[in-house]
């Protein structure tokens, strides 16, 4: 096609049928009829060509990093080729092959990409989205966004740099994500629409500079609300923290304001708009450990 970038290395592809083990598709059997699985999906032959005329192409353009998704169809097309383990070793290191090449600062975000198959692969990137999607759409969504990236925070801390996904500053829950961000001890990015964004609230998230306060440690619940169900109990506050060089920052927010029925496949809220505040190291000495 006109102004199709060039292929070159791309050799060609091959169809295959992947098959959820079992254990997955007990956790979740919408998998059993998934486009790929019914239909099929196409591999490439040799993904580190494939990775390398898509970052050459993004390069050319002043793409300055990549943020790749659903890592975790590797392991499910890697059924088909022999086991998800095999499958993910081969397409990370050629993921990472082509992201040192063509991205200065190894400009990477991996995402979707929980499974051990996945994260275990990880040898040059170490940053990981620890989230569900942001649905700027679904107003119930957005505690549940950010009790997950909080707990799973928790484990995928010890692994990689947690990454709290984008959000939009302008939503009406842009302020409630401004603070999860502030507190996550990872990247702050915005997705806003060209013209749509709340200067206020994105210039008390940075330095004057434009630079953001690195945290030494990746923000996560503290202990009194570690295990409890704070989506669901209506009575705990999700409070979480992290560490850093000028001293303890948390944030406290009531996220037992909605519930996720897997049957609608969406979030209901049951309570009153979510409470945010964002404490700083005095009001945090009867939180912390």
């Amino acid at each position: 096609m006109p102004g199709t970038p060039s292929m070159t290395g791309v050799t060609g592809s091959s169809l295959v049928y992947p098959k959820p083990t079992a254990s997955i598709a007990e956790v979740e059997p919408s998998l059993m009829w998934s486009p790929a699985v019914l239909a099929g999906v196409g591999v490439a032959d040799n993904p580190g060509a494939l990775y390398s005329a898509m970052h050459a192409y993004l390069a050319a353009a002043a793409v300055d990093g990549v943020k790749v998704d659903c890592q975790a169809g590797v392991g499910l097309v890697g059924s088909a080729l022999g086991g998800g383990p095999a499958a993910a070793r081969q397409f990370q290191a050629a993921l990472e092959d082509s992201i040192a090449a063509h991205f200065p600062g190894n400009h990477a975000i991996n995402c979707m990409c929980h499974s051990s198959e996945n994260f275990y692969r990880f040898s040059r990137t170490a940053v990981a989205r620890v989230s569900d999607d942001y649905y700027p759409r679904d107003p119930a969504s957005s505690t549940p966004h950010i009790g997950a990236c909080a707990f799973n925070s928790l484990y995928m801390g010890a692994l990689v740099q947690p990454d709290w996904d984008m959000f939009q500053s302008a939503h009406p829950a842009g302020v409630l994500h401004g603070m999860a961000r502030a507190v996550s001890g990872g990247a702050v990015y915005v997705s806003d629409k060209p013209g749509q964004h709340d200067f206020d609230l994105l210039r008390r998230l940075v330095l004057p500079d434009g630079a953001v306060l690195r945290a030494l440690l990746p923000g996560r619940p503290t202990r009194d609300c570690l295990f409890a169900d704070v989506l669901r109990d209506r009575q705990t506050l999700l409070k979480v923290k992290r560490g850093g060089r000028v001293g303890p920052a948390a944030g406290v927010t009531q996220s037992h304001c909605v519930t996720l029925s897997p049957r609608r496949c969406s979030y209901a809220a049951t309570l009153r708009a979510p409470v945010t505040q964002l404490l700083g190291v005095t009001q945090l000495r009867c939180m912390l450990l």
